[in-house]
């Protein structure tokens, strides 16, 4: 997730962060931005970020029957999350 910082007004710099007007949140948290305008005015601007979640989705495979059949078998998925999508179903 990268944050952008942005003027409305030209002469304006960021005096954090290498200069930049990015910042790449890499986790969860908080980055503040300072900055100053060519007539010497300071400020700052906190960015937060609450919704990176590194979690890794953990799948669980199932089988009806589970032991060696002459039969049809029903294999069945589970996710240690909601809203997880399977992709490659081939």
């Amino acid at each position: 997730m990268t944050a952008t910082i942005s003027f409305n007004k030209t002469g304006v710099t960021v005096t954090n962060n290498g200069g930049s007007v990015n910042y790449v949140f890499t986790g969860n948290g908080t980055f503040t931005f300072t900055f100053e305008d060519s007539f010497g005015n300071t400020g700052s601007e906190t960015a937060t970020v609450t919704w990176i979640d590194k979690t890794p989705v953990i799948g669980s495979m199932s089988y009806v029957p589970s032991s060696a059949t002459n039969t049809d078998v029903v294999a069945s998925i589970s996710f240690n999350k909601t809203g997880v999508t399977v992709t490659n179903n081939g």
